[in-house]
């Protein structure tokens, strides 16, 4: 009964249910005329302060409207974003089913988080539903963390066109909303459209079973100026019918101050039992009979019904009627008077709560409360106990606020906090903090030989996976035969580390150090696998998909297709995605090299219910990323335009490595589009992420995509710079297909650099058998056309442009390679497809390699 979150562990679903409605809740006509006008627009912003009412009036909106909706209670706890975006999900389950299970996965990786990957898939799901829907985010104002105000405003601007948002706060909240503002897509209603007016004042004493007379709700108008608490206050006061005249002859013509009037009016009228259980109680922000029980010794269940029956400043949180909170307002009253009454008690109490919540299963909220009562002892080893499993799901941010309030002797001192700290500083990069974790942990076990099995291994692999993040590929060895020597642990026996979570390539990943080591030392390489699969049951892929990848980028596609099947094999088996798109990737990228790019694209189109399968879609958005780049060798302007107009993505926005290879085919689809300038800023910002991450593979096809834009752009020297900087890591690294995979554009960019580099050096033996490479790379590229059908229906120069056209050639680089104009090779282009019977270059190369078979 007390437990309510089975399918969201360690969610409270009274935060993402909608609130019950208090019996005395009047129908408000002008905010509700107000509200309907909302569903015409994507946003609705309330504001007022504290007491207005502004829960209350869309609560009893809710009622006679038929719109499905989702509620969202926000706490001053959720001012983190990933418990911020849980809930979230979590209310949004209400709307469309699914939605937390289809996002949960991307909370594990920070990377992908900051992203906003979550908020894709969510807008991507939600914009299925065929019916217009509500979601309200309840006191807004205790959000005042950046990222999750960064990622509302992401949200809000990609709102789906059947969702309409109600934000209730008491500020105006700090979104970058200027755009929707402009295109009225923004309802706002303040704290004037708020107040009560003289008709509403009548009919609200009225239900209470107040029939004042008309001077007396005039009196009470004057003093309450309308605001919903002062009115509940007033009626609190009024219930003692003797000296109800009293009451009203009293009020002034000043300002109401309602804590003041509770203290003076209100607060009196309850009894003593029922002051004391409130101020007790106030130690919790959530309360339910049993816990008051607990923490009180009185009858919770009595006293809580009392004080709702009673008292509008008693909110229910579910439709059941199990857990409550005060109102905010009231709520800051009793805590101060708790304070002023029995301060020493606060701790002890904090404990009281901390024992209930942890006894029922609500860890987080024990945790919680044992470390605002100062109770480390007992805090430390559920924070031990439960952050291993937050951790290990990626979960950092919960942990490390407890982390942070413990004081250092704790955390010094605590191998499982050591370790809990070291794993989210190596995958945050920040070694040398991880480095002086991991050292403190090795003076600990020194000092104590006794220790577990699991703990051992767990702290051997965060070693070594803090040496091949670092790139140290030296050490990498040592700690895993270390983790492997203490046996199979309960952790790591069913599980995989999953080392790639959104690169299409590993030599992007922050792994890439494997393939220098697969390079530098094929025995320690093959030492390193065997060991790691000694601690997990199921190999995921990625010993064949590193073995594969350099051997495709070496420019050895007969080896590479072996190791490619094999990781695949593995990967479907393990459900491993981070090794299956990288193998089914670079599979396509051969069938391209062949020059079949309709089974390049049927590779990919395979790999995409493949992975539907795994139930993680932002792989989704990385794989139509790639088809792009397919699309563009087809010259598919249609289907190009299409991914531009609905990616999301913009030259300007932040770049993290989630997003990296999904902005690097916007710059293509920008050279193909001839937006030069456009591409020269998103590529430029590119390569400087790129080069702060180190990442040689990204930077050397920055660096070329600079060099062809620039080349396409009659800017030879610039083009000249940036391929030269792209040669000289080539070399370095022994890179052939970054190279060659630019097919035509590259043998300019390679022809350009031989010509006027004439004195004979390492680099320009590299750069001309790079240039041999491509001339024969695009020679297996032409599909041939002799086929006599064609031969007959064709004019000679239809039979130049065709050739150009499955050469991969742009319509405007068959135009200058022709020396006619645009226009020219577009109407060529329609009659070659009309005398084939095409729609497309897709159809047409397809229907000209069939023919030539």
């Amino acid at each position: 009964m007390i437990k309510e979150y089975p399918s969201n562990v360690g969610l409270l679903k009274t935060k993402y249910s909608t609130p019950r409605t208090n019996k005395h809740l009047l129908p408000r006509m002008t905010i509700n005329h107000k509200l309907e006008d909302s569903l015409s627009h994507k946003l609705t912003i309330i504001t007022a302060p504290a007491g207005y009412g502004k829960t209350t009036a869309v609560l009893k909106w809710l009622e006679g409207i038929s719109l499905s909706s989702a509620w969202f209670s926000i706490d001053e706890g959720d001012n983190d974003p990933f418990i911020f975006w849980n809930y979230f999900c979590a209310a949004l389950n209400h709307i469309s089913d699914g939605i937390s299970k289809a996002t949960e996965y991307i909370f594990t990786s920070q990377e992908l988080f900051k992203a906003n990957v979550h908020l894709s898939i969510i807008i991507d799901k939600l914009s299925t539903i065929s019916s217009n829907f509500l979601f309200i985010l309840d006191d807004f104002h205790l959000i005042t963390t950046p990222a999750i105000l960064d990622g509302l405003s992401y949200f809000i601007t990609y709102l789906p066109s059947n969702m309409h948002l109600i934000m209730i706060s008491r500020i105006n909240p700090p979104l970058k909303l200027a755009k929707l503002g402009l295109k009225e897509d923004l309802v706002r209603i303040q704290a004037k459209e708020l107040r009560f007016e003289t008709k509403e004042i009548s009919k609200y004493y009225e239900s209470r079973g107040y029939f004042l007379q008309e001077e007396d709700i005039h009196k009470i108008e004057r003093y309450t100026e309308g605001w919903a608490a002062a009115l509940v206050a007033v009626a609190l006061s009024l219930k003692d019918e003797k000296n109800r005249h009293n009451v009203i002859s009293n009020f002034g013509n000043s300002n109401l101050y309602i804590e003041n009037y509770l203290v003076e009016d209100v607060y009196n009228t309850w009894t003593s039992e029922q002051q004391d259980f409130m101020e007790i109680s106030s130690i919790s922000d959530k309360l339910c009979a049993l816990l008051c029980e607990e923490i009180t010794s009185y009858d919770g269940s009595k006293l809580l019904k009392e004080l709702y029956t009673q008292n509008s400043f008693l909110v229910a949180l579910d439709y059941e009627g199990i857990w409550f909170r005060y109102h905010p307002l009231f709520l800051d009253f009793l805590r101060k008077k708790l304070l002023k009454r029995d301060a020493a008690s606060i701790q002890a109490l904090h404990h009281k709560a901390g024992e209930w919540f942890k006894a029922h299963g609500f860890f987080n909220e024990a945790i919680d409360h044992f470390l605002k009562g100062f109770y480390y002892e007992t805090a430390l080893p559920l924070i031990e106990k439960h952050s291993q499993k937050s951790i290990r799901k990626g979960e950092y941010s919960k942990v490390i606020s407890w982390v942070e309030k413990l004081p250092d002797k704790y955390v010094e001192n605590s191998l499982m906090i050591l370790l809990v700290k070291a794993t989210y500083l190596v995958e945050t990069d920040d070694f040398t903090k991880a480095w002086k974790c991991l050292e403190r942990i090795e003076l600990l076990l020194s000092m104590d030989n006794i220790f577990s099995k699991d703990f051992n291994t767990i702290y051997f692999l965060v070693k070594s996976n803090f040496f091949i993040r670092q790139g140290n590929i030296e050490k990498i060895l040592q700690p895993i035969m270390e983790a492997a020597a203490c046996g199979i642990s309960n952790v790591m026996s069913t599980e995989y580390m999953d080392i790639n979570l959104f690169d299409v390539s590993i030599f992007r990943a922050p792994y890439h150090s494997l393939i220098k080591m697969f390079k530098k030392n094929f025995t320690e390489y093959n030492s390193f696998v065997w060991n790691y699969r000694t601690l997990i049951s199921t190999n995921p892929g990625y010993a064949p998909l590193i073995k594969g990848e350099l051997y495709y980028e070496k420019g050895k596609l007969n080896e590479a297709l072996p190791e490619l099947l094999a990781s695949i094999d593995e990967a479907v088996n393990a459900h491993c995605a981070g090794a299956l798109i990288p193998a089914m990737i670079t599979l396509a990228k051969i069938k391209r090299a062949q020059g079949d790019i309709q089974g390049a694209l049927e590779v990919t189109h395979e790999c995409e219910n493949k992975v539907a399968e795994f139930h993680k879609p932002h792989w989704i958005y990385m794989l139509r990323a790639f088809k792009i780049r397919l699309y563009i060798d087809l010259d598919d302007t249609k289907l190009v335009n299409k991914w531009l107009d609905e990616n999301r993505l913009n030259i300007y926005q932040n770049i993290v490595r989630a997003q990296e290879y999904e902005l690097i085919v916007l710059s293509r689809v920008l050279i193909y589009k001839q937006r030069y300038n456009d591409a020269n800023i998103l590529l430029n910002r590119l390569l400087s992420f790129a080069k702060a991450q180190k990442k040689d593979h990204s930077i050397v096809e920055m660096q070329n995509l600079l060099a062809i834009a620039a080349l396409k752009d009659m800017k030879e020297e610039i083009a000249e710079k940036h391929f030269k900087n792209a040669l000289s890591i080539g070399i370095k690294e022994g890179y052939v297909r970054s190279f060659v995979d630019e097919f035509t554009p590259m043998i300019s960019l390679l022809e350009m650099y031989v010509k006027n580099n004439n004195k004979r050096n390492r680099l320009l033996v590299y750069a001309e058998n790079i240039l041999s490479q491509t001339k024969d790379a695009v020679r297996h590229f032409i599909v041939p056309t002799n086929s006599d059908a064609i031969e007959n229906l064709l004019t000679t120069m239809e039979k130049k442009v065709l050739r150009l056209i499955i050469n991969a050639y742009t319509n405007k680089e068959i135009a200058e390679n022709l020396g006619i104009t645009l226009r020219t090779v577009k109407a060529h282009t329609s009659n070659i497809y009309a005398k084939l019977g095409v729609k497309n270059r897709m159809q047409c190369i397809k229907k000209v390699k069939e023919s030539s078979v």
